[in-house]
């Protein structure tokens, strides 16, 4: 006869099991990632600094028809920044969140706006690098949102950053800079120091995966536009669009990913190279970045799969650069 203590033990390993077989089950059948097949009720643009802005010009395009309304010459010169704090203004037939701020800062993800973040994720040594060039004279070096004091330190910061013996290295070693996509699909500002744990690198994957309305790559962009195309059409408003207008005010939008951004010109491929070569000498990794930018980078791909977009490099290439 058992006694009350192996019988306990016993329903709770059957439970343990229980658990485990549920759990498998769970990952066979449920999608690889929450697609969405319906049109976005609200849009927040959740920009990471240094992941490229096209995206606020083919929101804004896609998102008012107002807009795509402009001359073909307006829109050339259209930034989304001049337009930030006047949206109510565009009549846009998507509401797009901005929080506390216009159309395009950098604010990070909030968990009551599920499902409805847009955001590019991108390769974390490029980003860091181009946070380092970002700028030009006494103004080069960006310190980015959250960063203690960045108003006060910035300037004595860039000096002594500029007369190490590594100013790359210097910079991203500093509290704050590393993991600034973690940080933001956690909720965080860019700039913060607080350590990024383990726990917090999965729960900023789980919500890549199940939370975001839309995950694309900055070395992806036309593919990244066409994707979210697939997902949400643009909305046709009060009167239905025809496929022949469809199809023109799409390619509206995807002339504005083709769009010439500002460039640094001390931003080189080669400048890349070199900075690069440097943090991997001295062994420097993001491994907060790195897990995330994967996430996205395995989402993305999916959804391409998904809706037949084709893409300019493979997942593996893009992840063999890591």
């Amino acid at each position: 006869m058992m006694l009350r203590s192996e019988r306990f033990a016993l329903v709770v390993a059957l439970a343990s099991i229980a658990c485990i077989q549920f759990m498998v089950f769970a990952q066979a059948t449920l999608p690889d990632s929450v697609a969405s097949t319906h049109q976005l009720q609200t849009a927040f643009w959740m920009h990471i600094q240094k992941t490229s802005s096209w995206l606020g010009n083919f929101l804004l395009l896609w998102g008012c028809s107002l807009v795509r309304g402009l001359s073909a010459s307006s829109k050339q010169h259209m930034l989304y920044a001049h337009l930030a704090r006047n949206l109510s203004r565009l009549q846009c037939e998507i509401p797009f969140y901005t929080g506390d701020f216009g159309f395009g800062y950098h604010v990070p993800l909030n968990v009551n706006l599920n499902r409805t973040a847009i955001t590019l994720y991108r390769n974390p040594y490029d980003r860091v690098i181009s946070s380092f060039m970002f700028g030009k004279g006494v103004h080069q070096i960006m310190f980015p949102l959250g960063f203690p004091d960045r108003a006060k330190r910035k300037f004595a910061l860039r000096e002594a950053i500029r007369k190490s013996e590594f100013p790359i290295l210097s910079y991203v070693q500093l509290p704050g800079i590393s993991s600034c996509q973690a940080k933001m699909t956690l909720g965080r500002e860019c700039g913060e120091t607080a350590e990024v744990t383990y726990i917090d690198v999965l729960e900023a994957r789980r919500r890549i995966r199940f939370d975001l309305a839309f995950v694309g790559l900055t070395e992806e962009s036309e593919a990244s536009a066409r994707l979210f195309l697939a997902m949400y059409p643009i909305p046709s408003g009060v009167t239905k669009m025809s496929v022949e207008s469809r199809k023109n005010e799409e390619q509206s939008l995807l002339d504005a990913v083709n769009q010439a951004p500002r460039t640094n010109r001390d931003h080189t491929v080669q400048a890349n190279e070199d900075h690069k070569k440097v943090l991997q000498q001295h062994n420097w990794s993001d491994t907060a970045d790195v897990a995330v930018y994967r996430e996205a980078v395995d989402v993305f791909y999916e959804g391409c799969r998904r809706y037949n977009i084709d893409t300019k490099f493979s997942k593996s290439i893009l992840l063999t650069k890591l």
